[in-house]
Order: C-alpha cells, then structure tokens, then sequence
C-alpha cells in the first residue's frame, strides 16, 4: 500500500524528538504510537541505524538520548562458517519507503 508522506522534515523531527523522549522515560505506548503515526504518514523509522525514510524518498537521521539506546548488538559468527547470525527484519512499510527512495534516486 502506498501512503503519501505530507510531512515536512522539520515535522518529522519534532514527532522523532517526542518519540525519543518517551523512550527515554520508557513511556514505550506513547513510543509506539508515535511510531505508528509516523509510519501512517509514510515515514519509516529504522531505529537500529537512527535513521529515517520517507514514501517519498527523503531521509535522514536522528540521535537518541543515553538512556533510550538499546546496547549495541554483537554479531555472532556462526562456527562452520565465520557467518553472523543476526538477521535484520524489515517491515513493509521499511521496504516500501526504500524502494520509493531507491526509485526516486534513479529519476
């Protein structure tokens, strides 16, 4: 499904700072809905990069407070073949967005 993004970055960047804030008060409804407000106006956070996207290409990146950042995963190598077994997941709507993104860069 495609959704429209009709936010402006500076709008993106206040809902991310309201969102970072509640994680760092581990308000993590209030975080959520955030997030799926976000993702109902065609931004995609990709947290694991503090990073942004939107249905219409734009993108950019974001920093959380101390307190709301999960420690950092380390990879595991996978002992017969020094492969890592930590898998990303994306949803849709990441897939989505990167795909307008990656269009919108070939035009």
């Amino acid at each position: 499904h495609d959704v429209d993004c009709n936010l402006d970055d500076a709008a993106i960047s206040q809902r991310i700072g309201q969102r970072e804030d509640a994680r760092s008060r581990k308000d993590w409804d209030e975080a959520d809905v955030i997030r799926d407000d976000l993702r109902r106006n065609g931004v995609e956070l990709i947290d694991a990069q503090r990073s942004w996207i939107t249905t219409d290409g734009r993108s950019g990146g974001y920093f959380a407070p101390r307190s709301a950042r999960p420690p950092a995963a380390v990879p595991t190598p996978h002992a017969a073949h020094g492969k890592s077994t930590e898998q990303a997941t994306l949803s849709d709507a990441s897939i989505i967005a990167l795909i307008a993104g990656r269009e919108k860069a070939r035009n």
